[in-house]
C-alpha cells in the first residue's frame, strides 16, 4: 500500500503552465517552479482531458464514471436536489485506508447530504462520499455575497463552523474618502448579517480587477471595537455606512488555509492515506494575492514573483509605461490577477511537496477545466474556453510524480490519451482493489495509467477520450436517452447536451443545443500530433453527412470510428 496526494486546480487550462506550448503572441506565463519540479521528476501528459466545468469533473474524479452515468453534466448547487448519489462507487469507499479532502467540494445538494456530502453515511451529519475528513468551502467564493479569498464560509465535516477571516472584517460606519479618516466597527462574524447586501458596498479594498488599493491594516491598529484609518495608501474610497472592508490577513488566504488543513491531516495519519487538495484558485473572483510587504509583516516570504506583483500594482495605478516595460502593455487586470493567483497557488503546492516523502507517496496534479473566457488572451478563442467541450475548455495539464514513477521515466512526456476518470482506476489498481468484486455490476470508464508511467511511450489502454456537458443534472444518469420525450420525473428534460470524443488523430464534437430531441450538428477536427487549443484544423462544420468528407479517405475512416464511439457511449 502507498500514500496518494491528488491536487486539483480550479479554472486553469494548459495555458497556465509554461511547459505546455502557447501559440505565438501569448508570452505571459505564470512562474510555477513547484509545478515545474513535479514535471521534472514525474511524467507530464500532453493529452489529458476533463469536463468543461467544476462539478462534472469532480464527479468523474471520485467515481471513475462519465457524467451520463452519474447524472452530473453541469454544476451541482446546494439548493437544487439531484446527483451524485450515495449509490455511486465513491473513491474513499474503495480504499483500504483513511481519506481526506480539503478545499472546494462542489458536489453537495439536498439529495446527498448537502454540506455533509463528502462524509460517510454513518457520520453525523451524514454524507455519501465516504471521506474521513473534509475542511473547506462548499462551492465557490461568492464575491457578490460580500466574500473574498480572505473571508468565506468554512465547513468542517459537513458543519458550518465559522466565517473564515471574520475577526478581520470591519463594518464601515463613517468616512471621508482617500486621504481622510474612516472609522470601522469590528464585524460580528454572523452569517451575512453585517449590514451589507451587495458587492458594491464593499468598496475599493484591494481585490485585483474588482476593486483597488491593498486594504491591509495591521492588527495593532485595532483598538476596542473601532479602527481608524489615516494612511492614504489604504485607498478607502468614500466608504458607505453599512459597507464592509476585509483585512487581507495572509493566514486567512484561502489556498493557504486549504494547504494548512491538508498538511495537518496528513501529519495525523499513522499509516497510508489518500488526500485530495481542491484549490479554489484561480476561479473567480479575481482577488490579487497578498503582496510581499503584507506577507513580510507576518514573517512570510513572497508567494508571487516580483514581476507579477509589479504588473498588478502598475495596472492598479494606471502606469502604462511600466506595463509596457515589463511586457504587460496590452494585458487586462483580469489576466494579470489570474496569473498572480496561479503563482500564489504554486507556492502552496511547494509546501505540499516539501512535506511529502515522494519515496512512498504519489502525487497526481491536474486541473478541473479550462480557463474562464475573461482569462483568455488572443490568439486563443474565449468562446471555446470553460463551459465548452472544445480542447481549450477541456484539455488539462496533468503530471504524476513520486513513488509510482520509476527513475527511468522522470521528466518524460507522454502524448497518449488520458482522462481524469483514470486517476481513480490508477490508484485502486495500485492498491490491488478488485472493482468488480467491490462494486458488482458497476460500469467504470477509467483505465490504469501505470503502464504509461512505466513507459511514457507505450501504447496505453485508452483509445478514446470523452467529455460532455448537459443541463440539467439527472437523477440516475441520462437513463435510456428518452429525456425530453418522457413524463417520468426521474428523467428531466435535457435542455442542452454537448459531447466530444477524441482519438490520436481526430476530435469529433457533437452539439445538441435543444437536447437530444432537437437538431444535432457536428464538427470534426484533425488533431494528429497533439491537440490545438483552438481546434482550428476543422474538417466539418455542419449537419453531418458522409458526403462531407471524401469516401475511403483517412478522414472518412476516422469519422466513422468516432461516430461509432459516440454511439457506444449513449446511455
Amino acid at each position: 500500500m502507498s500514500k496518494h496526494l491528488i491536487i486539483l486546480v480550479d479554472d486553469v487550462g494548459i495555458e497556465g503552465f509554461r511547459s505546455y506550448a502557447k501559440p505565438a503572441g501569448v508570452q505571459r506565463y505564470p512562474y510555477t517552479p513547484n509545478w515545474d519540479y513535479l514535471e521534472s521528476i514525474g511524467v507530464r501528459f500532453t493529452r489529458a482531458y476533463v469536463s468543461p466545468i467544476c462539478s462534472p469533473t469532480r464527479a468523474c474524479l471520485f467515481t471513475s464514471r462519465y457524467g451520463f452515468r452519474t447524472g452530473v453534466g453541469t454544476n451541482v448547487f446546494s439548493g437544487k436536489p439531484g446527483p451524485p448519489a450515495a449509490s455511486e462507487p465513491w473513491l474513499p469507499t474503495a480504499l483500504p485506508f483513511p481519506s481526506g479532502t480539503f478545499g472546494k467540494w462542489h458536489l453537495g445538494n439536498p439529495s446527498n447530504g448537502g454540506p455533509a456530502s463528502p462524509m460517510k453515511p454513518t457520520d453525523t451529519p451524514a454524507g455519501v462520499a465516504g471521506f474521513d475528513e473534509h475542511k473547506g468551502i462548499q462551492e465557490n467564493i461568492l464575491a457578490g455575497s460580500g466574500f473574498s479569498y480572505w473571508y468565506y464560509p468554512y465547513y468542517v465535516d459537513g458543519t458550518l463552523t465559522a466565517l473564515k477571516g471574520a475577526a478581520n472584517v470591519f463594518n464601515v460606519t463613517s468616512g471621508t474618502g482617500i486621504g481622510g479618516t474612516a472609522t470601522f466597527t469590528r464585524s460580528s462574524g454572523s452569517w451575512i448579517s453585517d449590514g451589507y447586501t451587495t458587492s458594491s458596498q464593499i468598496g475599493a479594498v484591494g481585490f485585483g480587477s474588482e476593486a483597488q488599493g491593498n486594504g491591509n491594516w495591521p492588527v495593532s491598529a485595532v483598538t476596542a471595537l473601532t479602527l481608524t484609518v489615516t494612511d492614504t495608501d489604504d485607498l478607502i474610497t468614500t466608504p458607505a455606512s453599512g459597507g464592509v472592508v476585509v483585512n487581507r490577513t495572509p493566514a486567512d488566504y484561502n489556498p493557504t488555509v486549504i494547504v494548512d488543513d491538508a498538511l495537518s491531516w496528513i501529519a495525523s495519519q499513522a499509516g497510508d492515506w489518500c488526500c485530495v487538495v481542491q484549490f479554489t484558485t484561480a476561479h473567480k473572483p479575481r482577488h490579487a494575492p497578498n503582496t510581499a510587504a503584507e506577507r513580510e509583516v507576518v514573517g512570510e516570504e513572497p508567494s508571487i514573483s516580483g514581476r507579477i506583483e509589479t504588473a498588478v500594482k502598475a495596472i492598479t495605478d494606471g502606469d502604462t509605461d511600466l506595463l509596457d516595460e515589463i511586457g504587460f502593455g496590452n494585458t487586462t487586470a483580469e489576466v494579470t490577477t489570474y496569473i498572480a493567483m496561479i503563482e500564489a497557488m504554486d507556492y502552496e503546492i511547494g509546501r505540499l511537496i516539501a512535506a511529502t516523502n515522494l519515496s512512498d507517496t504519489t502525487i497526481y496534479a491536474m486541473t478541473d477545466n479550462g480557463p474562464n473566457e475573461e482569462s483568455v488572451e488572443a490568439p486563443l478563442d474565449p468562446e471555446k474556453a470553460k463551459f465548452t467541450v472544445y480542447s481549450l475548455g477541456t484539455k488539462a495539464p496533468l503530471v504524476i510524480a513520486g513513488e509510482a514513477v520509476p527513475l527511468s521515466s522522470n521528466g518524460k512526456t507522454c502524448e497518449r490519451m488520458a482522462h481524469i476518470v483514470d486517476l481513480y482506476r490508477t490508484i485502486t489498481e495500485a492498491e490491488g482493489v478488485d472493482l468488480g468484486t467491490t462494486f458488482p455490476g458497476v460500469t467504470f470508464d477509467g483505465v490504469d495509467l501505470q503502464p504509461l508511467l512505466d513507459d511514457p511511450e507505450a501504447v496505453g489502454e485508452r483509445e478514446f477520450s470523452y467529455t460532455e456537458f448537459f443541463d440539467p443534472n439527472c437523477v440516475g444518469g441520462i437513463l435510456d436517452g428518452t429525456a425530453g420525450t418522457t413524463n417520468d420525473p426521474e428523467v428531466p428534460l435535457i435542455l442542452e447536451w454537448d459531447r466530444a470524443v477524441r482519438d490520436e488523430n481526430y476530435t469529433l464534437c457533437q452539439f445538441m443545443p435543444n437536447g437530444p430531441t432537437g437538431d444535432i450538428t457536428y464538427e470534426l477536427y484533425a488533431t494528429k500530433g497533439g491537440d490545438t487549443q483552438n481546434d482550428n484544423q476543422i474538417l466539418i462544420d455542419q449537419g453531418l453527412s458522409h458526403a462531407s468528407v471524401q469516401a475511403l479517405t483517412a478522414h472518412h475512416i476516422g469519422l466513422d470510428r468516432l461516430l461509432a464511439e459516440l454511439d457506444a457511449l449513449l446511455p
